[in-house]
């Protein structure tokens, strides 16, 4: 039996976009029947956070910094850990929260291997973050969910550091046995360009068809160009409110990550989870993809998005001349849960971190497998996705 400890943050980090890695650690928890500590006491150990920082920059001495640091943490923030462990998997939404590793104490002694995977971190992370790296480099293997600081963070902290494309519980996505009603025919969540929302908007209430999108908004933020975003209470109940939306969606944006920023260099593009969720759950992708090797790479079959700009004022033409095609759509339907099904599911994921450190996947990790390529044969075989294609209805009062 493989001894298995998850660190979370769900506790102390609950901005919506953070839900997907709580989602993560939920399925790696349950395929290897791991413990999952909550840290805790953010706010306290921020304070601390902002010390190390200058007790590092200043004496640029990781010992020196961790001996004054730990001076002044009170016991009561300490969370050390009970018993040994075979394996540490420890994701982190940001660089930032890597301090929270300080109130675990010396968890190193404790665990046989470690793995760390932080989902976000962006180029602009770098120089204000770098004096955290010391942290990982008491993991065994650091993956990142994006690509654009991989050499780097390998080159400071002297560990090996993957890139591992983001995920997600494909079986909770999967609209399978099809759903056939209700319909969403367009839905765009998040980021989003005005001019295509408009177009979005008129083509709905020309048609009568239903629009799913975002009209929350932080208080006292009225630039739309911001990036805006809320917590949530309960993330799983988020994910899974979110799957059922896209279950039912027909067409969904899905444009590459950090979208609306546009002075953002083309190279420092990356894999948004829009794309993973929307081929997941069956949907018509329609947005700009990130010119990547990556993105051909891991979306490499055919229409797994239609390619849009993501200013698109006339996106209703385009979604016209889509709805003259019933094939068309079905097959790209099929192909792009059958896809997800096979190989954005979180457990090949984390086949992939074994990998790194040598483990052999465990029978409940085979089977989770064995369970996805069932459901994807099914999917191919059901022909009733035929029939899901939907047609507008003048006349319908929403």
């Amino acid at each position: 039996m493989l001894e298995t400890l998850i660190l979370s943050m769900r506790e102390v980090s609950h901005l919506v976009g953070y839900s997907h890695l709580y989602e993560f650690e939920d399925v790696v928890s349950e395929l290897l029947n791991a413990d999952i500590i909550k840290l805790t006491n953010h706010d306290d150990l921020d304070t601390y956070r902002k010390l190390y920082k200058a007790a590092k920059l200043t004496i640029r001495s990781r010992t020196t910094a961790n001996f004054l640091t730990d001076k002044v943490i009170k016991k009561a923030l300490k969370q050390p850990l009970e018993k040994d462990y075979d394996l540490l998997i420890a994701p982190f939404n940001t660089p930032y929260e890597l301090f929270m590793l300080l109130s675990l104490g010396n968890w190193r002694d404790k665990c046989k291997k470690a793995a760390c995977y932080i989902i976000e971190f962006w180029q602009y992370d770098l120089p204000e973050c770098e004096y955290l790296l010391d942290f990982l480099k008491d993991f065994d293997h650091i993956f990142l969910g994006a690509r654009q600081c991989v050499d780097q963070v390998g080159k400071i902290t002297g560990k090996p550091c993957t890139y591992l494309p983001l995920s997600i519980d494909t079986m909770r996505f999967c609209p399978h046995p099809p759903i056939h009603q209700p319909t969403i025919e367009y839905c765009n969540l998040g980021r989003r360009s005005p001019k295509t929302h408009q177009g979005l908007m008129d083509l709905a209430e020309k048609n009568k068809l239903f629009y799913y999108y975002d009209t929350i908004s932080m208080s006292n933020v009225v630039n739309s160009s911001k990036q805006q975003t809320f917590p949530v209470k309960n993330p799983r109940e988020h994910r899974l409110l979110l799957a059922n939306l896209l279950k039912r969606s027909h067409y969904f944006i899905a444009n590459r990550a950090r979208a609306n920023e546009f002075k953002k260099e083309k190279s420092k593009d990356e894999l948004s989870l829009r794309f993973f969720e929307g081929a997941a759950s069956g949907t018509i992708m329609l947005g700009e993809p990130p010119e990547t090797i990556d993105f051909q790479t891991h979306f490499d079959w055919a229409d797994a998005i239609i390619q849009i700009p993501f200013d698109c004022p006339d996106i209703a033409s385009i979604i016209t001349e889509l709805e003259k095609d019933p094939e068309r759509l079905k097959n790209i339907r099929i192909n792009n849960i059958k896809n997800s099904l096979l190989r954005h599911d979180s457990v090949y994921r984390l086949k992939e971190i074994f990998g790194k450190l040598e483990i052999e996947a465990i029978t409940n990790m085979t089977r989770r497998e064995d369970i996805l390529k069932a459901a994807s044969v099914a999917v191919l075989n059901d022909s009733s996705y035929e029939t899901t294609v939907h047609k507008p209805v003048k006349n319908c009062i929403l």
